[in-house]
């Protein structure tokens, strides 16, 4: 596989959708050149085939915008533009029907034989460009209204059915040999808020909605056929970007800007199902999954990145001819959620790492492949890890050269399990700790200690052992060394340990030496 620099279409859509300007009373004119003034500011350049005057505004043709970050060039352009003055102080933009975006990149290919057309870089990687085309049609329906003031300029923005297409890739020898994508969108509504000058505004705040989003993906590789369809129902999002520091992420990338980027986004969604068919040889293979709703967030600022999604009942699926038994995963909830710094900084940054799942459970199909007796109880189980602790930066993450890295960009200081909750086959584990880390540590050596809790594992060896999954002699074995780690507890079958970690690096569970 490969790995290349971020393709810029983002921005170029947006200069094209959202990027003009207005205040009370504002002309065509004006839009023209606040709209030529923001897209330059953010590293861009800008042209039109012609600028004619209408009756009441400006009508601009072959409009294209080119962007090129540290090599990788995109370049999004469109047939006319027109610029409307409705009379009262607001101005519409509406648009011909296509947009079209061709994005080129150098990728460095992961290993293998020399792609066709392709050289090593200065790092000693295989290289090769890599074209992709897109395309957005629907645009002639959409409308943009701009108004406010010069320092708070208000767009909004409708589009009853946008879709987006794969029109060309060209690159690596390990690309698929025949791909397609098509993604629609319907319903679209969307606000975007300027804040600052408004040639160079500083803020950026918007939200939006979106009724469906449908897409179908197929592509052929090595004789394998791969199609697949996903559909999202009733989007929402809403965020807010530092100007100032996007358009230094856009001109110089993560890696000389990043450390300065800022921006929040959250948006969530009604329901989402994919179907996936895999095609190979003989055998085939159908995935599927859907959920009844979900969340995902994102935010870099203060040197430090937060990631999260979370989904109501989701559920996957997977049968196929090289499957043994068609397998069935669904639960009631998850949860993802991360906090990692990623800037170098003075003072030891705050970290953390949250996982949960509820009500877990497998299909019996799966079940009984290793247990067609019902011996092992099959209730739904419950997965629970938050961590949270400090991490010392000494390099940023954002610019990291994985050739030249001569030390761990950080070190550790400090971890504590706020809560592990873990429940299955009648099982139950719990465990909260606190741990501390020295600086300068090569092995990194916790002091501390974990407490943990566990009931019922005497009666889940007692269903293995009836069962004929674990001999007796290896059950009583079992019992014996959890004597020796473990106390028991207040309720019956119940154990407890306290694990220590000393200053001078020892181990010891319940006051026995582990190390």
């Amino acid at each position: 596989m490969f790995q290349s620099k971020p393709f810029i279409f983002a921005f170029s859509t947006f200069a094209l959708c959202y990027g003009t300007s207005a205040h009370a009373e504002i002309t065509a004119e004006e839009v023209w050149a606040e709209w030529q003034s923001m897209t330059q500011a953010m590293g861009q350049e800008v042209t039109a085939a012609n600028v004619r005057e209408t009756g009441n505004g400006l009508l601009v043709s072959e409009f294209t915008t080119t962007t090129n970050q540290q090599g990788a060039i995109s370049t999004g352009s469109i047939d006319e533009v027109t610029i409307t003055e409705n009379g009262d102080g607001t101005v519409t933009v509406t648009f011909s029907d296509e947009y079209t975006i061709t994005s080129s990149s150098e990728v460095q290919m992961g290993g293998g034989s020399a792609p066709k057309g392709g050289g090593a870089g200065s790092n000693g990687r295989l290289s090769q460009m890599i074209e992709v085309g897109l395309s957005i049609s629907g645009l002639s329906t959409a409308s943009l209204v701009v108004s406010g003031e010069p320092q708070d300029r208000l767009y909004a923005y409708d589009a009853p059915s946008l879709t987006l297409e794969l029109t060309q890739i060209e690159g690596p020898s390990d690309a698929a040999e025949d791909i397609s994508m098509s993604v629609t969108f319907a319903e679209n509504t969307a606000e975007y808020r300027l804040i600052g000058d408004g040639n160079t505004p500083s803020e950026m705040a918007f939200s939006g909605n979106t009724g469906a989003m449908t897409g179908i993906v197929s592509a052929i590789e090595n004789g394998m056929n791969i199609s697949a369809n996903f559909n999202l129902q009733q989007l929402s999002n809403e965020g807010e970007i530092d100007l100032a520091s996007y358009a230094s992420f856009l001109q110089m990338g993560f890696a000389d800007a990043g450390e300065n980027l800022a921006m929040r986004m959250q948006g969530g969604y009604a329901s989402a199902g994919f179907q996936m068919r895999i095609i190979e040889g003989g055998t085939t293979m159908v995935l599927g999954g859907s959920n009844q709703g979900g969340t995902l967030n994102m935010a870099l600022a203060d040197g430090g990145m937060q990631l999260g999604q979370s989904s109501q009942n989701p559920s996957f699926q997977a049968s196929g001819s090289g499957i043994p038994a068609p397998i069935a995963v669904s639960a009631t909830s998850s949860e993802l959620s991360l906090l990692i710094p990623v800037e170098a900084m003075p003072e030891p940054s705050d970290m953390a790492f949250r996982i949960d799942y509820q009500d877990l459970t497998l299909g019996d199909d799966l079940w009984n492949l290793f247990d067609p007796g019902n011996n092992i109880p099959r209730d739904p189980a419950n997965f629970t890890l938050d961590l949270t602790g400090q991490v010392q930066m000494f390099q940023s993450l954002l610019n990291l050269d994985p050739d030249t890295i001569q030390s761990a960009p950080g070190e550790l200081r400090s971890a504590q399990l706020n809560e592990l909750a873990v429940s299955a086959a009648g099982v139950e584990l719990g465990g909260t700790g606190q741990l501390s880390f020295a600086p300068g540590q090569i092995v990194p050596m916790p002091v501390g200690q974990i407490d943990l809790t566990a009931t019922g594992l005497f009666a889940l060896l007692d269903r293995l052992t009836a069962a004929g999954f674990l001999p007796a002699e290896q059950a009583a074995m079992a019992r014996g060394v959890s004597a020796m780690f473990a106390r028991p507890g207040a309720g019956p079958d119940t154990l407890e340990s306290t694990i220590e970690f000393t200053p001078n690096g020892g181990i010891t569970a319940n006051g026995f030496p582990l190390q």
